[in-house]
């Protein structure tokens, strides 16, 4: 890292230190045993081919804490256009635990810290090939990643089950492609989409959730896997001349961004 850009982290960090010092910090966060998060993002599932589109998930929980930290969480929530299928709503039940909130100082200082002390072109040399396409602006981006870490007050793990209830229907759609290989030409064409097996859906849970407190309030990033259990979302596939195939979608991954209050 050049020394113009640790001399005005540094500059920064002191700035902000000086600002805050003789302001009162409340210790309520330390104390909070309620947690109420609002939350959008989107669901994303693993699998090959074009089978259907995101879903975007819409998402209220409610977490309670007891003094060592670990509690319990209930919440519902709305996915969208899953795999072209109209909605879905789920109760996510789940056993949380966190860790200590650190203060905003500490963790600020933190994240000044990790920047200037991150070696951006540790893999930096000209002789071997190993150069950057835009090794300032790369160097840039590899600080302030080192920065944001460091800004992390809490970090939570969640690990449950989601029943819920599927409501749309599936969409299938005609597909035809061709491939060009070394003087061959590979061609597919037929139906796909999906179709909705059991409409009562249940889905094993693990994520964690990063924030970042102003005030009552944390700004959290939370990406969770997310494995179906039951036989809910079916990959339909039908070439033309030939017989229809389904099989059953299992693994998801979802990425959320909440707004917590603490109570």
């Amino acid at each position: 890292m050049c020394k113009t850009s640790k001399f005005i982290l540094s500059l920064l960090l002191l700035l902000v230190c000086l600002r805050a010092h003789g302001q009162e910090t409340a210790p309520f966060y330390q104390s909070s045993r309620n947690d109420i998060s609002a939350g959008y993002g989107w669901m994303i599932p693993i699998v090959k081919g074009n089978y259907g589109s995101n879903g975007t998930v819409v998402r209220l929980d409610y977490k309670h804490f007891f003094k060592n930290n670990a509690g319990f969480g209930v919440g519902v929530q709305h996915i969208g256009d899953y795999m072209d299928v109209d909605g879905n709503i789920g109760v996510p039940i789940s056993f949380v635990c966190r860790t200590d909130m650190h203060d905003y100082r500490e963790t600020f200082g933190k994240g000044v810290k990790n920047a200037i002390n991150n070696d951006s072109f540790a893999d930096y040399d000209p002789y071997y090939g190993r150069e950057y396409e835009h090794p300032v602006a790369q160097g840039i981006m590899s600080d302030i990643g080192a920065f944001l870490v460091g800004l992390v007050n809490r970090a939570e793990f969640r690990a449950g089950l989601t029943p819920g209830y599927i409501y749309g229907e599936g969409k299938k759609s005609y597909t035809s492609y061709k491939v060009l290989g070394v003087g061959d030409q590979i061609g597919w064409s037929g139906v796909t989409g999906t179709e909705v097996g059991s409409r009562f859906c249940l889905s094993a849970d693990a994520g964690v959730t990063l924030s970042y407190r102003i005030w009552h309030f944390c700004l959290s990033l939370n990406p969770e896997l997310h494995y179906i259990m039951t036989d809910s979302y079916r990959l339909y596939s039908k070439p033309d001349g030939g017989t229809a195939e389904t099989r059953p979608q299992r693994w998801q991954v979802s990425m959320m961004f909440s707004l917590n209050l603490m109570l």
